[in-house]
């Protein structure tokens, strides 16, 4: 898993990436006004008050321009390949110790305003994301507190396999070309797509990008789709691609035998988590939607020791504890 991370973190390390994976699939207000030409990558190591490092995935900081002023918007991007129940507290964590570390450095002075900071998630998991996206949904509320006690921190995630099948209108979107490429149901098509690639960046200042692509190919790609296909290291994109094409390539068979497993095991677990929603609820009547999200992330083994904990809890927590 930590080898696809790093995968995905040297192709989304260059300006090209990063820019084309925003425009093509943020839809946020505020988008028109960021100027593209400011991006740059910002170091990700944070230390925090007890001297302990901590590092996220990848940071990236753009200028807005608008409204006859100019600010820094910090996007904050991390690669999941499974499910993180705490997700938003780990992005709350990494928000939290950025600015901690602009104010020490003293970058933001007393009475000036915090930057902001968007939290962004590509999940790259075959499942669909359950775990929740903002930090209010994970805490207990207290009985008659105002709703602006309560701590709101999230994020934006974005799943993999749907942006694959959005379709961006022919535009060159490197981002798009990257995620089509993984979910090709033939290797036709997924040599055809690279040979796209292979010609966007064929100017001598994008060898560094073409390279980086070859490593996500071979730490990424071929691993899932194709694992007994073998790439030469320090190719450059045409060689891959001729080099992937003269081998007899499995394409689709590891998915289909694997989601079959996937499908097996998804029906198992959502019957037993209906069972054990429908328990708690008949012993401690309704249950939090928090406890529902936390019950349809869990594994099978887990469902079944929370079963268990049911019959002699006297108190919803209990089964958890």
């Amino acid at each position: 898993m930590a080898e696809r991370a790093s995968g995905y973190k040297l192709v989304f390390e260059f300006p090209r990436m990063m820019t084309d994976f925003a425009i093509g699939y943020l839809d946020e207000p505020w988008m028109p006004g960021l100027d593209w030409s400011t991006l740059e990558l910002v170091p990700g190591d944070f230390v925090t008050g007890d001297l302990q490092e901590r590092t996220n995935d990848l940071l990236w900081r753009v200028r807005w321009t608008g409204e006859d002023r100019w600010l820094y918007i910090y996007l904050l991007v991390e690669f999941q390949g499974a499910v993180q129940w705490h997700m938003a507290v780990r992005m709350a964590t990494y928000e939290i110790l950025l600015y901690e570390q602009l104010i020490r450095s003293e970058r933001v002075k007393n009475g000036e305003m915090l930057p902001p900071i968007f939290g962004i998630v590509l999940y790259t998991g075959e499942g669909r994301w359950t775990a929740a996206r903002n930090l209010a949904d994970l805490v207990e509320r207290l009985p008659g507190a105002e709703e602006s006690d309560h701590p709101r921190l999230g994020y934006r995630v974005l799943e993999e396999k749907e942006l694959a099948k959005r379709g961006l209108g022919g535009v060159r979107n490197l981002a798009s070309a990257l995620f089509r490429m993984k979910h090709a149901k033939t290797v036709e098509e997924m040599l055809a797509i690279l040979g796209e690639v292979a010609e966007w960046l064929k100017a001598p200042e994008q060898t560094g990008l073409r390279l980086a692509l070859v490593e996500w190919i071979r730490r990424v790609l071929l691993p899932l789709r194709a694992p007994h296909a073998t790439l030469p290291a320090m190719v450059d994109l045409m060689e891959a691609k001729r080099v992937m094409a003269e081998q007899t390539i499995d394409w689709g068979r590891p998915w289909k035998e694997e989601g079959k497993k996937e499908g097996l095991r998804t029906g198992v677990q959502k019957g037993e988590a209906t069972l054990l929603i429908r328990q708690m609820r008949t012993k401690f009547g309704p249950v939090p939607r928090t406890v529902q999200q936390k019950i349809a992330s869990a594994d099978a083994r887990t469902l079944l020791k929370w079963g268990d904990r049911v019959l002699s809890a006297t108190r919803l927590e209990e089964v958890f504890e």
